[in-house]
């Protein structure tokens, strides 16, 4: 197989859900250092798996375009295909929103979690808005290469399981195992327990059995694990360390 034939099949392989390929990782461009770590996830990725990288810079009114991607992939791989943008407007989110297209796949550092509960930040607000995937790179990503299993969270509802496709596909175009991962809380925990004693069919993995059952992995490696804790979060970032995860869906 020659390295054409390479790419169509990882472009093939590479896809939002079940729906449409990936076309390119969106990164926008913000004057905050710590947003160079979702710039180095997207370069990553974006290497890996033969796709462009589109930086997207917002300028306010009457300031002069810049070309901003140069700057930015200065110390990248020199074989990544990087394209620019630049857009007058005041709010970042609105502006990603209006440049991404079919198959992006935006994504960003956030430092601002704590301060979610009283005001939205970039992150939080492409997360609830855009119809598009969003990889959001916290405090504690490291710089390195993305690697390791991807981690799917499940919580019963048909939303959650919306990440299963994009999780499978990606799993499927790094080369990676693929984890699908339930929290159940002590009081679930205890409920279940009394209504198997009593003699009901119960089961807390009977939902994540079925889920893997569903899944056509076509050669990923599938696990699934129930998590006990009664912080969800908790729960996923422990297992994901635990994995060795690259990327929690």
């Amino acid at each position: 197989m020659n390295n054409s034939d390479t790419n169509d099949e990882v472009r093939a392989w590479t896809m939002v859900g079940d729906q449409r390929p990936i076309t390119e990782f969106l990164v926008p461009v913000l004057d905050e250092p710590w947003q160079d770590r979702g710039t180095r996830v997207a370069a990553d990725l974006a290497r890996r798996l033969s796709l462009p990288l589109h930086f997207v810079h917002m300028s306010g009114s009457g300031e002069a375009p810049l070309s901003v991607a140069p700057a930015r992939v200065s110390t990248e791989p020199p074989d990544v295909e990087v394209r620019s943008t630049t857009i007058e407007g005041d709010d970042v989110a609105a502006v990603v929103r209006a440049v991404a297209k079919a198959g992006s796949v935006i994504v960003l550092a956030t430092d601002n979690a704590r301060e979610w509960t009283t005001t939205q930040s970039v992150g939080e607000t492409l997360v609830r808005t855009a119809v598009d995937p969003v990889v959001l790179c916290g405090p504690n990503v490291s710089a390195g290469e993305v690697s390791g299993s991807i981690v799917v969270a499940l919580d019963g509802s048909p939303t959650a399981e919306v990440g299963i496709g994009l999780g499978l596909s990606m799993a499927r175009s790094l080369g990676v195992s693929l984890w699908l991962a339930q929290v159940v809380d002590t009081t679930t925990s205890a409920r279940v327990r009394a209504l198997a004693d009593a003699g009901d069919q119960v089961s807390e993995s009977a939902y994540l059995r079925d889920v893997v059952d569903r899944v056509e992995s076509d050669g990923v490696d599938v696990g699934w694990e129930i998590l006990h804790n009664d912080d969800a979060v908790s729960g996923i970032v422990e297992f994901a360390a635990k994995q060795g995860a690259g990327l929690v869906v």
